[in-house]
């Protein structure tokens, strides 16, 4: 049974609403495919260190948006201690230490995530590149 998505602040949780998610997902969209382009290019460009660092940071970005949405829980508010459920601009501030500690757990963990999925695919390509290669 899917659980029904919070529509208000809840710490560690869920600190964004809709319209925060709709700016995330179209944010995803367009480093999902900045990471593909990158991708490529590293299957045409051959040792070029710079570019896997790229796709790193690309991958990485990537996953930090998807994680966004999925957990409806921006990483930047969490980080200051904010959060929005109004239009785009109008965040606001947690006051409550305990609860801003609970949105930096957050934050630390996703962050992990995104790393852990960005060296992932990061590795992922550079061996598929490498086995397509030779």
């Amino acid at each position: 049974m899917a659980s029904k998505k919070p529509e208000y602040y809840q710490p560690g949780i869920c600190n964004i609403g809709a319209d925060e998610i709709l700016k995330r997902k179209k944010e995803f969209a367009a480093s999902f495919i900045l990471t593909l382009l990158l991708s490529v290019l590293n299957y045409f460009i051959d040792d070029s260190f710079g570019l896997w660092i790229l796709l790193f940071i690309s991958s990485c970005v990537t996953a930090v948006m998807y994680l966004q949405v999925v957990y409806r829980f921006c990483v930047a508010f969490g980080f200051f201690k904010r959060y929005n459920f109004g239009v785009l601009g109008s965040s606001k501030k947690i006051s409550d230490p305990a609860q801003g500690l609970r949105d930096r757990k957050k934050v630390l963990m996703m962050g992990l995530q995104a790393l852990v999925i960005g060296m992932a695919y990061t590795c992922l390509v550079y061996l598929l590149t490498r086995c397509l290669l030779h």
